[in-house]
């Protein structure tokens, strides 16, 4: 339970504490003395972000909470630079941490909850937390879903753009295979070979001229004569290192006369070729001026092709299965979808009842609520049908309720959803109301608080006199300046004066104060 708390320089007010008891804690006060930024500065220390800073100010939240491991002290304090700094028994903590301890602990329950609850998606987060609703799964579900639906849109969008260029690279793909290319350099070495076939007639003449001066039918070829100086130098026995490199010579140009007989015969047999490698360089310089490539570069191009054809295959496949990983996640979120449908829809007909039953309590007997559950997905969206009167047909609750039954349905709701926080704040949710309905807010609050601490920001003397605490927010006049101040009523007259100012604006009319009496005794001697 919240048993201390301490705000310094938050709007209005420039530093209060209070110390308060177990049960129903009321507070009441003066329009604009600064009751609610109580629980303004109560939301801070929960982790929200503040409306009203005051200015070259440092503002601070601190309380005592009671928990069953003993007593914490939170602080949250907030620079005047702007920044903030958050307290757990004097550790510096995070604010998801001050957030996660503290709700866990308090909750608030404000005025813009009855205004929330006229939008469905309020009333279905209330449903969930009534049917304890998980949508874990779901979410995780549909955003796996969300995930390959966007990558299969990217993909094949992709596979659209390759597809357009797919028959050009493999029309491309196809010429070059036709064409054979291996070697970059093969232009280059056809153009040698053409220049040297283009002079192949003289080269043959050159040849025969000197196998004719090697070796004629007469005497005086080279190969004869080198032939008659053997026979010659073998008469002198002198002369023998001259005969064997003579001898050799003889060898050597009878070689040669081989070489240029083969080289010969080889060209007169090619007579054909040399057209045949003009047509080759033809076809290469056309594929080269088409695409405006070197042979390298048209190589390097039609092995990029190659691998494009190839990744966009892969493009297609990857496709297929992400459509199957689709198919798949969308059956296992139909399944998901129709329990937390059926969830919902026996939830609704089991809060329906209990909320009905409580509203009897808070003088809405003959109020009928119905919860339109959707007959697709997982149920949503959810919207609450109400008529508060016998024969009035069923209207969305935003339109069929006034402001003081959104605030007694807001409250029967809260009773029925329960929390695991240990206090419960509630800041003006009985706006609306009054008279006898006043009184079954006030019961339906000191109910709550049997089971936990229930503190109340309220204008109601109803609610203010069956609290077992009860503290008022004033304005103090100084000569300079006006402060907030908060004061527990302790003694019996000065609650009779507080309950009579919030019945009649007077603290002495004798009338109001008779009232004011019979309220409080009211309260004190409930039993509910």
């Amino acid at each position: 339970m919240l048993e201390h708390l301490r705000v310094r320089n938050l709007g209005v007010i420039d530093d209060v504490s209070m110390d308060l008891s177990e049960g129903f804690v009321v507070i009441s006060g003066e329009t604009g003395a600064g009751k609610t930024l109580l629980t303004s500065g109560l939301s801070f220390l929960l982790g929200s972000k503040l409306s009203k800073v005051a200015e070259n100010r440092d503002t601070l939240v601190e309380a005592l909470i009671y928990i069953d491991d003993g007593q914490h002290h939170i602080k949250r304090e907030l620079k005047a630079s702007g920044r903030s700094r958050c307290y757990l028994d004097s550790d510096l903590i995070s604010t998801s941490e001050l957030r996660e301890f503290m709700q866990s602990h308090i909750e608030i329950f404000g005025q813009n909850l009855a205004v929330s609850l006229q939008h469905p998606n309020f009333q279905l987060k209330m449903l969930d937390r009534a049917g304890q609703v998980d949508l874990r799964s779901i979410t995780l579900l549909r955003t796996k879903l969300s995930n390959l639906q966007r990558e299969r849109d990217e993909l094949l969008e992709l596979i659209s753009k390759v597809t357009e260029a797919q028959d050009e690279r493999a029309t491309a793909i196809s010429e070059l295979e036709r064409c054979g290319l291996s070697d970059p350099d093969e232009d280059s070495a056809l153009q040698e070979q053409i220049e040297i076939a283009s002079h192949s007639e003289q080269i043959r003449l050159t040849l025969r001229d000197a196998l004719v001066q090697l070796d004629s039918d007469g005497s005086n070829s080279i190969l004869d004569q080198l032939a008659q100086l053997v026979r010659t130098l073998t008469k002198l026995p002198s002369s023998v290192d001259v005969l064997r490199r003579v001898q050799n010579s003889l060898i050597e140009l009878t070689d040669v006369k081989s070489e240029l007989i083969e080289t010969l015969m080889e060209l007169e047999s090619d007579d054909g070729h040399i057209e045949q490698l003009q047509e080759r360089l033809y076809l290469l310089n056309g594929i080269k001026r088409k695409y405006g490539a070197s042979l390298r570069e048209l190589l390097d191009l039609r092995e990029s092709y190659k691998r494009q054809l190839s990744e966009s295959q892969d493009l297609f496949v990857r496709a297929n299965d992400i459509d199957k990983d689709i198919d798949s996640i969308q059956r296992q979120l139909s399944q998901e979808e129709e329990s937390v449908r059926i969830l919902r829809s026996s939830t609704s007909l089991r809060l329906k009842k209990e909320l009905e039953d409580l509203l009897v309590d808070l003088g809405l007997a003959r109020t009928q609520l119905e919860f339109l559950i959707a007959s697709r997905g997982d149920g949503s969206p959810v919207q609450t049908m109400l008529s508060t009167n016998p024969g009035s047909p069923l209207r969305p609750l935003g339109e069929a309720a006034s402001g003081g039954e959104l605030s007694r349905i807001m409250l029967a709701l809260c009773r029925v959803l329960g929390s695991d926080a240990t206090t419960l704040i509630f800041d003006e949710i009985d706006a609306g109301v009054g008279g006898e309905t006043a009184l079954r807010v006030a019961r339906s609050l000191k109910a709550l608080s049997e089971e936990k601490q229930v503190v109340v920001v309220t204008h109601l003397a109803q609610v203010a006199s069956f609290a077992s605490q009860h503290f008022i927010v004033e304005k103090e006049q100084g000569e300079v300046s006006t402060r907030t101040i908060v004061k527990e009523l302790v003694a019996y007259d000065s609650r009779v004066e507080e309950i009579s100012r919030m019945l009649s604006g007077q603290r002495d009319s004798d009338a109001a104060k008779t009232h004011a009496d019979e309220l409080l005794r009211m309260g004190a001697g409930t039993r509910i």
